[in-house]
C-alpha cells in the first residue's frame, strides 16, 4: 500500500459522493440513495485509518469534526431509505394494500423534508475540507508505515466481526449486529484492493441485510398497529427460512472463510 494510491483513492471515492449528492438535489429515488449512501461508507474507512495515525494530534480533531459531518449526512437519509426499501419489500404480501399507501404517503412526507435540508448541505466544503487533512496526513508516509497502521485496525476490525459470528443466535438483533461487523470490516479490507474475499462478503452481507429488511418491516407494521397478525405470517416466514438459509448455508461457508472454529 502506497501513500499515492491512497491519495488517488481520495479523489475517486469523493468524485462519487459529490456526483450522487448532485443526482439527489434533482430526485429523490431510492437507487440513488443508496448509492450515495454506499459513496460515503467506502470514503469512512480512509478517514478512519487516518484518525488511528494522527491519534490526539490536531490533524485528529479536524478529521473527526468533517467526519461528524459526513456521517450526518449518511444518516438524515435513514428514515427514508428505510421507507422506500418497504414499500419494495411489502408488495410480495398479500392483505398489506393500505399499508403500502400508508408509506407511500409518508415517503413523500420525507422526501420534501430532506430535500430542503440537502439543499443546504456544504458537500463541497467537508471534501475540500479532508481532503487537505487527508492528504496532510498519508503525503510522506512510507509503505510499510501504511501498512503497518492499515493491519493493525484490520486486526480490530476482524476481531469484533469474528465475535459477532460468534454471538449469533435465535434473536434477529444478533443479524443486524453481525451485518454492521461484516460491513466495517469489508469497506476497510477493499481498501488494498480486492483479492476475492470482498465479493463473498458482499453476498453474505446482503443475505443479512434482507433479514433486517423484513425485521425492520415487521417492527414498523406492528408499531403503527393497523394490520392482522394474520398478514405478517409470510414475512414472518420468509424471514425464519431467510435466517436458517444463513446459519445452515452462508455461516458454514463464511466460518471455513475465515479459518474459525465452532459457535
Amino acid at each position: 500500500m502506497e501513500a499515492a494510491y491512497l491519495l488517488e483513492l481520495i479523489d475517486e471515492s469523493f468524485a462519487r459522493v459529490e456526483s450522487h449528492y448532485r443526482c439527489l438535489l434533482s430526485e429523490l429515488e431510492e437507487a440513488e440513495i443508496h448509492d450515495f449512501r454506499v459513496a460515503i461508507r467506502k470514503v469512512m474507512p480512509i478517514i478512519e485509518l487516518a484518525m488511528d495515525i494522527e491519534e490526539e494530534s490536531r490533524g485528529e480533531i479536524r478529521l473527526r469534526e468533517n467526519y461528524s459531518r459526513l456521517k450526518s449526512y449518511f444518516k438524515d437519509f435513514s428514515d427514508l431509505r428505510d421507507i422506500q426499501v418497504q414499500i419494495i419489500s411489502v408488495s410480495a404480501y398479500k392483505g398489506l394494500e393500505g399499508y403500502a399507501e400508508e408509506l407511500k404517503l409518508e415517503e413523500e412526507k420525507l422526501k420534501d423534508s430532506i430535500g430542503q435540508k440537502i439543499e443546504l448541505w456544504s458537500v463541497e466544503e467537508v471534501r475540500s475540507s479532508l481532503e487537505s487533512a487527508l492528504k496532510s496526513t498519508f503525503e510522506g508516509m512510507d509503505s510499510p508505515e501504511l501498512v503497518r497502521h492499515y493491519m493493525r485496525r484490520a486486526k480490530v476490525l476482524r476481531k469484533k466481526f469474528l465475535k459477532r459470528i460468534k454471538e449469533l443466535n435465535e434473536d434477529y438483533s444478533s443479524y443486524h449486529k453481525l451485518r454492521l461487523a461484516l460491513k466495517k470490516y469489508r469497506y476497510h479490507m477493499e481498501m488494498a484492493g480486492s483479492d476475492g474475499l470482498d465479493e463473498v462478503l458482499k453476498r453474505y452481507q446482503d443475505e443479512l441485510g434482507h433479514i433486517q429488511d423484513l425485521t425492520v418491516l415487521l417492527e414498523d407494521i406492528r408499531r403503527r398497529g393497523r394490520v392482522k397478525e394474520k398478514a405478517l405470517r409470510g414475512i414472518e416466514k420468509e424471514r425464519a427460512r431467510a435466517a436458517e438459509k444463513f446459519r445452515k448455508r452462508y455461516l458454514k461457508n463464511l466460518k471455513a472463510r475465515l479459518k474459525i472454529e465452532g459457535h
